[in-house]
């Protein structure tokens, strides 16, 4: 059975008490049963990835920044003389 996770965290565990009835017979008979429910982590690929898709783009950023640095300062030192 599929159930919606409204506000349960992910990656976590609780009690869930099942009650079904047969409402069609003239004597309705009633069944109850206690079960654990596990909510699924989260299935995306991004959450795990965060971190090293943060320190790539730190890590470009700066070799960027680095290159036009030192590309300014070799086109300062040459003379047009």
């Amino acid at each position: 059975m599929t159930l919606a996770r409204a506000g349960a965290s992910r990656g976590t565990e609780h009690p869930l008490l099942l009650v079904a009835e047969t409402p069609e017979l003239e004597v309705s008979r009633t069944a109850v049963a206690a079960v654990s429910v596990a909510v699924a982590a989260d299935p995306s690929r991004l959450p795990a990835l965060r971190v090293p898709l943060l320190a790539l783009g730190t890590l470009l950023v700066t070799f960027a920044l680095g290159f036009e640095a030192w590309k300014t300062t070799r086109a300062g030192n040459h003379d047009s003389a």
